[in-house]
């Protein structure tokens, strides 16, 4: 299957984490204004990105052995690789806090990419369950809505 995935991030994200790497104090706002990336910024950009391929990589190789390699950074998004201006895709976005800073990470896949792995992609469902306990499902419905969940990344 050859398709074109766009992994995009935002400036935001990519001058905060210049900012980390660089031990920024968090005494100044990270910069936000419109000028090119800086030759660093590409460079952490591409490890970014890397890093994020070998986790999909991971994440799909069950369903399917795949190899995304990066292929050109570009400023400004051009959708021009994912087909017609109407193709339907699937984006995920995924918000990164740096330093107190947040950016985001987009993932954009043209749908057509996936519906060869349809099949692949489905789960089984699971059969109705018999007689629940409706005081326990009340119980751990309370329970689950109310848990604090922190995720946390470590970034090395």
């Amino acid at each position: 299957l050859d398709a074109s995935v766009i992994i995009g991030f935002d400036r935001r994200l990519m001058f905060s984490l210049t900012e980390a790497i660089f031990g920024g104090d968090r005494t100044e706002p990270p910069y936000e204004g419109s000028r090119p990336f800086s030759n660093l910024e590409v460079t952490a950009a591409k490890a970014v990105f890397d890093a994020s391929a070998r986790e999909l990589e991971q994440l799909f190789e069950d369903v399917l052995e795949m190899s995304l390699v990066f292929a050109r950074l570009e400023p400004k998004l051009n959708f021009s690789s994912m087909g017609l201006p109407n193709s339907p895709v699937i984006m995920a976005t995924v918000e990164i806090i740096i330093n107190g800073s947040a950016g985001t990470i987009f993932i954009i896949v043209p749908q057509r990419a996936l519906m060869p792995l349809r099949r692949k992609l489905e789960r089984e469902r699971s059969p109705e369950p018999g007689q629940t306990d409706p005081q326990w499902s009340q119980s751990m419905m309370s329970g689950i809505s109310l848990a604090d969940v922190t995720l946390t990344l470590s970034m090395e």
